[in-house]
């Protein structure tokens, strides 16, 4: 039996750097990774956990998509320039967990 998808919400195009290697984007359906190894998310499938920094300052995020998961570790400045994808994944409907 197919599982209904809820409908994302409309949401503007948005990126950020989050290293000299990394880029994230988020077009408002799909959570894309490029750098190294690209990777595709779709907003419906996927969710994100958002835990504090370490002592270190660095926040290692996880990207949660079919029972798999992707790091996603960023600096304190690399976090403030993601706060722009962050906030499109959840006006979009993505699930956020901190």
């Amino acid at each position: 039996m197919a599982r209904q998808l809820a409908s994302l919400r409309a949401v503007d195009a948005v990126e950020a750097q989050i290293d000299e290697c990394r880029i994230v984007t988020f077009d408002g359906r799909v959570l894309e990774v490029f750098g190294g190894e690209t990777r595709r998310f779709h907003g419906q499938l996927c969710s994100l956990r958002l835990p504090p920094p370490d002592k270190k300052g660095i926040t290692h995020a996880v990207i949660v998509q079919s029972g798999r998961e992707w790091p996603l570790d960023m600096e304190a400045d690399a976090l403030d320039r993601f706060q722009v994808v962050l906030a499109a994944l959840r006006a979009a409907g993505v699930r956020v967990t901190e």
